[in-house]
């Protein structure tokens, strides 16, 4: 109501969440009355189950965010159209612990299942397609041991059919089933936010432009990428898996917690090293994972690092473990020395200006 410049939010309750981050929390979801289809408080109908927690609706907020990046860098990294493509991704404590994106729906829940087959237990899940019985069953059973069922906390799906409701309850509607028609017609980044992004400091807040940055792996049409060496393909133009898998990498450590490796091995997330202090920590974290349930995998893996290497031990890590393309920024002193460790052992170096690329997420 002023002439000052001012910045204002007005919010109306619409539930309240079973309770905070803690129980002995109290918490509340208000919508500010947006016409976005993937608007949290507003188009995410609950179906079955308890009241959500306050956790519970952060981690369905961070699958849409990893959801609709991932859509919007294979569109524009890729000749392949995204609107066929079935995509399943899990997020535990608010990171993502399982991505999976192929043609078949059932094959990309075993891929989101298989990445991480510890932490994608509790995990909330988004999919992209009808969620039938038979899906149920695979996301409940595939890979868990015979009379025994994999919890899940949320699946967010745009339709579910009876029998997969039945499937899905829990004792005391412990698994929350959440409706959106829209996920099913999430094709490009015209479904990223757009809002202006508020952060609570304590005494005031903190307001910043949306992320927009999308990746482009497409050769001369992509003029801001940046191939420092290509070891996947004389011809100099990278292949299309290696294109997908790098792409999915990007998405998941672009929306994970700095610092952020992230490694994928033939359209599933295997390894994500997030939250760390240091580069090179996470490199290994993400490694170790990987190591428990990728099988020897590791060999043809690809990496993403959210920012810059400040020195070539990060990727000396991820080489020595099988790495064979590497997704960063570029911005650091020692630049050339990552440069010449992956011209000297053969790996692929994919490197974006980070003033435009980096990937810092809700620091």
């Amino acid at each position: 109501m002023s002439s000052d410049e001012t910045f204002t939010l007005t919010g109306r309750p619409v539930r309240s969440c079973q309770y905070g981050e803690n129980k002995y929390q109290k918490s509340t979801v208000y919508t500010l009355g947006s016409s976005d289809p993937l608007a949290i408080p507003d188009s995410f109908q609950l179906l079955d189950g308890t009241e959500m927690s306050h956790n519970g609706w952060c981690d369905v907020d961070r699958l849409v965010d990893v959801f609709t990046l991932l859509t919007a860098g294979l569109s524009r990294s890729s000749c392949m159209t995204t609107g066929g493509r079935c995509t399943a991704i899990a997020v535990k404590h608010g990171n993502p612990c399982g991505v999976g994106t192929y043609f078949t729906s059932r094959q990309a829940i075993m891929s989101m299942v298989t990445g991480d087959l510890v932490s994608v237990t509790g995990a909330a899940v988004i999919v992209n397609f009808e969620m039938t019985a038979d899906l149920a069953n695979l996301l409940l059973h595939y890979e868990v041991p015979e009379g025994h069922r994999r919890l899940i906390d949320i699946v967010c799906a745009p339709s579910f059919t009876p029998e997969a409701i039945e499937i899905l309850r829990r004792k005391k509607g412990r698994c929350r089933l959440l409706l959106n028609a829209a996920l099913a017609t999430v094709y490009d980044q015209r479904s990223l936010c757009t809002a202006q992004l508020v952060r609570p400091v304590r005494g005031g807040f903190l307001v910043q432009d949306p992320y927009s940055f999308v990746i482009n792996l497409l050769g001369e049409e992509n003029p801001e990428r940046l191939i420092i060496y290509n070891g996947d393909a004389p011809a100099g133009r990278l292949r299309a898996e290696t294109i997908e898998s790098l792409v999915i990498a990007w998405a998941v450590a672009w929306r994970s917690n700095s610092n952020t490796i992230s490694i994928v091995e033939g359209g599933r997330l295997i390894g994500n090293g997030c939250g760390r202090q240091d580069r090179v920590g996470a490199a290994k974290l993400a490694i170790w994972i990987a190591q428990q349930g990728a099988q020897g995998r590791l060999r043809e893996s690809v990496a993403a690092s959210d920012s810059f290497f400040p020195f070539p031990d990060g990727p000396q890590v991820l080489i020595d473990a099988g790495v064979r393309a590497i997704l960063t920024t570029s911005g650091s002193v020692n630049d050339k020395q990552t440069i010449e460790l992956c011209k000297e052992r053969g790996v692929t170096l994919v490197m974006v200006p980070d003033t435009i690329g980096r990937g810092f997420y809700r620091h």
